[in-house]
């Protein structure tokens, strides 16, 4: 009797950190879920082929360039080098954390329709 409720009363105090830990972490994934849904239509963002590359340089999914190199029949760029393309639509008001939250969104969005709502949960 008494030993087997000290054991649940152990195993509630053991068990209940780490649910409540996933609970918040689920709650924050639903949170930025409706956000990245709420906002994913909204940006517009337009590809600036003389933009300096290095002030706003991305480093994602780089290509090898020698790879590049060996094949000049093909125009290649890597996804960083197109993303640091991009930039607003709208110049009014722009920023780059601004800029960086809203590829994100889009990123964000592109994901979740194409792999699922589960993707990285």
């Amino acid at each position: 009797g008494g030993s087997k409720l000290a054991l649940l009363f152990t195993l509630a105090c053991l068990l209940a950190p780490p649910l409540f830990y996933l609970y918040r972490y689920r709650s924050a994934i639903k949170k930025r879920l409706k956000e990245i849904e709420k906002n994913a239509y909204l940006v517009k963002v337009v590809r600036n082929k003389n933009a300096s590359m290095e002030k706003n340089r991305v480093i994602c999914m780089e290509l090898d360039p020698s790879f590049v190199e060996d094949n000049p029949e093909f125009p290649m760029m890597s996804l960083g080098e197109y993303f640091s393309q991009l930039e607003p639509a709208e110049k009014s008001g722009f920023n780059h954390l601004f800029l960086r939250k809203e590829l994100d969104i889009v990123i964000g969005g592109f994901l979740l329709k194409t792999l699922g709502k589960t993707y990285g949960a």
